[in-house]
């Protein structure tokens, strides 16, 4: 399956500027719009796919609220992807697979 972490083009421009990576600051917020529009028909309207890729599940996660250090934001986004993967793979998969230093 996909895990879509969906974030608005503007909270995304925000994290690259407080993150102050290289090259970073010289990315526009149309270009993160035109990401964030080609996710959106991929991901979630399923535009212009192949037939094969329509039946792939797609969880989308709503990170635009801050999670990196909000504990329990971090812990509810993972157990979303723990069942995600759960759900979504092969039953042989362990119980506990994320913690908040391997994301």
């Amino acid at each position: 399956g996909f895990i879509y972490l969906k974030t608005q083009p503007k909270t995304c421009l925000e994290r690259m500027m407080m993150r102050k990576r290289s090259g970073e600051n010289l990315v526009p917020l149309s270009y993160l719009q035109e990401i964030h529009n080609a996710h959106e028909a991929f991901l979630i309207h399923k535009n212009n796919i192949l037939k094969e890729l329509a039946s792939i599940p797609v969880l989308t996660l709503d990170v635009n609220k801050e999670f990196a250090q909000d504990s329990n934001e971090f812990t509810r986004l993972a157990d979303q992807i723990e069942m995600f993967i759960k759900q979504t793979s092969h039953p042989i998969i362990g119980t506990k697979l994320f913690s908040q230093k391997t994301i």
